[in-house]
């Protein structure tokens, strides 16, 4: 299986494997989490962290909590606002001096 280049195909993957039992949490953030960012390449250049780079999410520890709420929304029949999330990212590190 090739690695996901956006978003979407990254919620896709991994909706194919969880069920509404298994909704992300932040204790999902050490360990699945950390198998994410490690195997789909968010610490460097892969093309799913490009795809979240020039959409203004920079920080690999974001990108996979955005994936995990993107997750949750679509395991749990909700909207999922990208934009909104991106916002409050952004904000955290402005506010944080990075």
């Amino acid at each position: 299986m090739t690695n996901p280049t956006t978003l979407e195909e990254a919620v896709s993957i991994l909706a194919k494997q969880a069920t509404r039992d298994d909704v992300p949490t932040s204790r999902f953030h050490s360990t699945v989490g950390r198998a994410i960012r490690n195997e789909w390449g968010l610490w460097g250049d892969s093309d799913l962290a490009k795809w979240f780079k020039e959409r203004g999410v920079t920080h690999a520890d974001d990108m996979t909590g955005m994936i995990f709420k993107a997750l949750d929304a679509r395991l749990t029949g909700k909207r999922f606002n990208f934009d909104k999330e991106a916002k409050k990212y952004a904000a955290y590190w402005k506010k944080n001096g990075e």
